[in-house]
């Protein structure tokens, strides 16, 4: 019946995929479509898989949840000429293609933008509160099930051990992974209540790397900043002691008085909307939900319905000077700049833009190529997202916020008649990109906290005579100054070892002349 399917390759020719205990899943491609579909591919028996997944697609297709994917059973849909086995035909998994990335591996991507962080664990959380309201259960709620789209909404993957009604009396066919199960947990327990541990546990530890990114370690295993190992003994767990300093924050406080609830196997979902709820954080991304309860003023200008989101500048409207109303917290992504399949387009008005003082902050390419040519950011500003500024080609000054603690990648790329920019002392990351293709930018000072400086954060800069670095710098990418004004110069500062580079006294001018 799927014959029409075609696996998708990598770079190098061979299948997308990847292994799990059961299964091996490849990313597919419907040559009449162009449709993206994950196959699920079964390498182990297990009893009553056939039934038990026909039961949950039933019961999927009536929730029609937008955190599950469309799922269909084919048995004896693969045929395998093996010797290895009697059997040459086996059952396949089709589901709909989530172009995303695990929870973990997005943490990792954005481990110094807070913000980011802040709306994983916010969503996670809406994600729990409905999922302790239903009558099913994922059973096995881990990094790699969880994806995050490019919205950064949500969805479920992997349902081989859901938890249906039909299914009360009945046993688990397997009982998840263990860093992210209750110890208590074994075959036997099979019920709605199955993934309250799990929800609870997330919550916290996504909650956690939000106020504190460096509890994140990427070689920890599968887990995010607990394993089992410390769920045999919580009071011997050095990791969950050292969260406690981080319960003055109130949404981590409740998280944690759940995480305990569910660890001593109280169920969670009668008080679901007071435990797992937290505050939303700001956001920049425009969803379905945001348009439809949007307004829009008399000059076709989009705000959300609190008036605290500029949502959308329409393109077509010629208005040399714009101030942005007071109370507005929020540019959206692309707000101010529209998308094509070429990137960033700029608008050609307005080409001066008032800022009001309420606002905290500026979404990805917000203000992407337009004509203006200075700036002034209000000091609530606290975060500018990615490509922010990219193109603007007539930006000759901006003053950030010092409050700003985050500027994105790319968030002045091309940015090429910028002449000079004082960092908010806050900052401790200078992003990829960040100053890229800024050729008229003549000085830079870098703050006292920035720690690491990566990759492209300064190339093609052709001006540039000055650079002060803060004496605690640890890491700076190779190519960070790449095709600045003095090569020569940066050629014979680059190959020097990292211990011979903070000799150069760190706290001076580092002067990029002859």
């Amino acid at each position: 019946k799927l014959s029409n399917l075609r696996p998708v390759l990598d770079g190098n020719g061979n299948p997308i995929m990847s292994n799990g205990n059961f299964a091996v899943v490849f990313k597919m491609k419907n040559v009449e479509t162009d449709k993206m579909y994950a196959v699920k591919c079964f390498t182990r028996e297990q009893d009553e898989r056939e039934v038990r997944y026909r039961e949950i697609i039933k019961v999927l297709e009536q929730i029609k949840s937008p955190y599950f994917v469309s799922t269909h059973y084919y048995e004896k849909e693969l045929f395998v000429d093996t010797s290895q086995d009697e059997e040459t035909e086996f059952p396949v998994l089709l589901m709909d293609w989530v172009e995303g990335y695990p929870i973990d591996q997005f943490i990792q991507d954005n481990i110094s933008n807070k913000y980011r962080l802040q709306l994983l664990s916010y969503n996670f959380c809406q994600l729990g509160v409905w999922l302790l309201s239903q009558q099913i259960a994922h059973g096995d709620l881990k990094p790699d099930n969880i994806i995050v789209r490019e919205d950064f909404s949500l969805v479920l993957v992997d349902y081989d051990g859901m938890f249906i009604p039909a299914f009360y009396g009945k046993s688990a066919l397997e009982v998840g992974s263990p860093d992210f199960q209750n110890p208590n947990r074994s075959i036997s327990t099979f019920n709605r209540n199955i993934d309250d541990f799990s929800i609870a546990l997330i919550a916290l530890s996504l909650k956690s790397i939000a106020l504190s990114p460096t509890l994140y370690e990427k070689s920890k295993s599968n887990a995010l900043i607990t394993s089992a190992r410390d769920y045999a003994d919580l009071s011997k767990s050095d990791t969950l002691v050292s969260l406690l300093a981080l319960s003055n924050n109130k949404d981590f406080a409740q998280l944690f008085s759940s995480f305990i609830l569910a660890y001593s196997n109280i169920e969670l979902y009668p008080k679901f909307h007071t435990l797992i709820a937290i505050e939303e954080p700001l956001r920049s991304n425009v969803t379905y939900d945001d348009i439809e309860n949007s307004f829009t003023d008399e000059l076709g200008i989009r705000f959300s319905n609190d008036r605290k989101r500029l949502i959308k500048f329409p393109e077509k409207l010629v208005v040399k000077q714009y101030e942005v109303p007071q109370g507005i917290e929020v540019i959206c992504d692309w707000a101010f700049s529209k998308k094509s399949k070429w990137g960033i387009i700029g608008i050609d008005y307005p080409n001066a833009i008032k800022l009001p003082e309420s606002l905290r902050m500026i979404g990805f390419a917000a203000f992407g190529c337009l004509p203006i040519s200075t700036m002034i950011i209000p000091e609530n500003v606290e975060y500018i997202e990615d490509y922010a500024f990219a193109g603007s080609e007539s930006l000759k000054e901006i003053k950030l916020s010092s409050n700003c603690n985050y500027l994105g990648k790319h968030a002045f790329y091309n940015c090429m008649n910028l002449i000079d920019v004082y960092l908010p002392k806050k900052i401790e990351i200078i992003e990829e990109g960040l100053f890229c293709g800024c050729e008229s930018l003549e000085k830079i000072y870098i703050p006292d906290k920035v720690r690491s400086i990566k990759e492209a954060a300064f190339q093609g800069c052709l001006s540039l005579k000055k650079i002060r670095f803060p004496k605690n710098i640890e890491s700076i990418a190779k190519d960070a100054l790449w095709n600045c004004a003095k090569q020569s110069i940066y050629n014979t500062y680059k190959h020097r070892t990292f211990l011979e580079r903070q000799i150069l006294s760190w706290d001076a001018d580092y002067q990029l002349t002859d």
